[in-house]
């Protein structure tokens, strides 16, 4: 008796210690009781202790055999390696002891019984603030989906976070240029929350169906805007690029627009997709831009897309009319010349004409749009023009992801 009342006594001063000091206490009374190296994960696998190295998240994860029974132990023979499953309620985890020779796995499995209360402790914790961030994400994804009609700060607010509503966000998106085969933006996503959660960040990543959206608060700093921690400049941007670049193989480009209050934080993800449309009209790639940096086009376009759409008619009008019919080719004959940079004979080479056919074509042009075109101001206008049309062409081919105002 007095055996079993030490035993629970044991574990009841665990499950008091961990509720104080999480999980790395547990973790540390075992690696002292056992003298071994001790690992901590979840059910998949991803590792909780001991804490994996910032920008090395392709070792956080461990693969657990099938098979093991909750409450149940694996002894590997090959490598000396035993998996306890301790769990319940869905918040599982393992506890992995390495090298471990075969004449005391008895007495380890038993420690390991002993601990497991305490264990599940922390994990029932996990799992509850888990639950938490799924639904947190999902609203998220939802809000710049235009599939939620809840104001952002009451998903701020409802989140369970410590999150603060009074300060400016930023918006950035990530998405991929010219990826082989489908990528699970999900998959990204979570690989890019345990980087930041590494490097220290308070930068929000909520997968879309094409790409990331990375939430950026921007708190107050002798009366200016400071950018989230670790992400503040072209450093911290740049090195979470090639870090999600590196691990899953693909290119990216990240487009970033504006702080605003956070009732206004869709606004600011509006200009992330627009500063990633329209670099890409222009043929950029691999870039990390803001919207602020787009000269002329981020006023335009921070006039609102139907302002932009009537200077496109106005200054194109003809040409849009006719590009209308599948055999126009007055606008993708401009839009050639413009590409380079006025060059006639650059453009017919490119479009495969003679030259004068393009000649030809740029003559019936300038008396549609009653311009000249040799005019270095009305070079700059047209340049202006056909660029934010061919955006708001893609912005419209997007909207049911962007779901943009109408134009």
């Amino acid at each position: 008796m007095m055996s079993i009342a030490t035993e629970g006594q044991r574990q009841l001063e665990l499950v008091e210690r961990v509720l104080d000091e999480g999980l790395p206490f547990v973790a540390s009374y075992l690696k002292r009781v056992l003298n071994r190296p001790v690992i901590i994960t979840d059910s998949s696998g991803r590792i909780h202790y001991p804490e994996v190295e910032a920008g090395r998240t392709e070792e956080a994860f461990v693969e657990i055999p099938s098979g093991i029974g909750v409450n149940e132990f694996y002894y590997r023979q090959g490598d000396g390696c035993l998996f306890y499953h301790i769990g319940s309620n869905g918040a599982s985890a393992f506890v992995i002891v390495r090298d471990l020779p075969p004449e005391v796995v008895a007495r380890t499995a038993s420690v390991l019984k002993g601990a497991r209360l305490a264990v599940k402790c922390c994990f029932a914790s996990f799992h509850k603030f888990a639950k938490s961030g799924e639904r947190f994400e999902r609203e998220l994804r939802e809000y710049f989906l235009q599939k939620n009609a809840s104001d952002v700060r009451e998903i701020f607010m409802s989140s369970g976070k410590d999150l603060n509503i009074n300060i400016p966000y930023t918006a950035a998106v990530m998405e991929a240029e010219e990826a082989e085969g489908g990528i699970d933006w999900g998959l990204v996503g979570s690989y890019s929350r345990e980087y930041l959660k590494k490097t220290g960040s308070d930068v929000i990543p909520v997968a879309l169906p094409t790409g990331l959206v990375f939430v950026v608060p921007n708190p107050y700093a002798d009366g200016v805007f400071e950018t989230g921690v670790n992400w503040s400049g072209s450093v911290g941007r740049s090195r979470c690029k090639e870090f999600i670049e590196k691990t899953f193989s693909m290119k990216t480009s990240i487009g970033i627009g504006q702080p605003y209050p956070l009732s206004d934080l869709y606004k600011s993800y509006q200009e992330a997709c627009l500063t990633l449309i329209l670099l890409r009209v222009m043929g950029k790639k691999g870039f990390v831009r803001e919207f602020s940096e787009l000269g002329v086009f981020s006023f335009l376009f921070s006039q609102g897309l139907s302002s932009v759409k009537s200077f496109c008619l106005k200054t194109l009008g003809p040409l849009i009319e006719d590009d209308g019919n599948s055999t126009a080719v007055l606008l993708p004959t401009l839009r050639s010349l413009v590409d380079h940079g006025f060059n006639r004979s650059a453009a017919a080479k490119s479009l495969y004409v003679h030259i004068n056919t393009l000649h030809y074509r740029l003559s019936k042009i300038e008396k549609l749009i009653n311009a000249d075109l040799s005019q270095p101001d009305v070079r700059a206008n047209l340049y202006i023009a056909v660029k934010a049309w061919d955006a708001l062409c893609q912005w419209r081919r997007k909207r049911g992801f962007f779901a943009p105002e109408t134009v």
